[in-house]
């Protein structure tokens, strides 16, 4: 037999360890604050606001 076994990489990630309901609001809050964080920026710091948004909304 040769190989790893089924299932062996799959990794436990963060919704794993402090629930889904969590993870969410963490990773909304952390979106919150990158987004204050570029506040003094015009709008060519769009892409990374919208970066940002994309990370948190997205499913895969």
């Amino acid at each position: 037999k040769t190989g790893k076994p089924v299932g062996a990489d799959v990794k436990k990630g963060f919704p794993f360890l402090v629930g889904l309901e969590k993870a969410e609001k963490l990773a909304g809050d952390e979106k919150n604050k990158a987004i204050a964080a570029l506040s003094g920026f015009d709008a060519k710091a769009d892409i990374l606001r919208e970066i940002a948004a994309y990370a948190v909304r997205r499913n895969k």
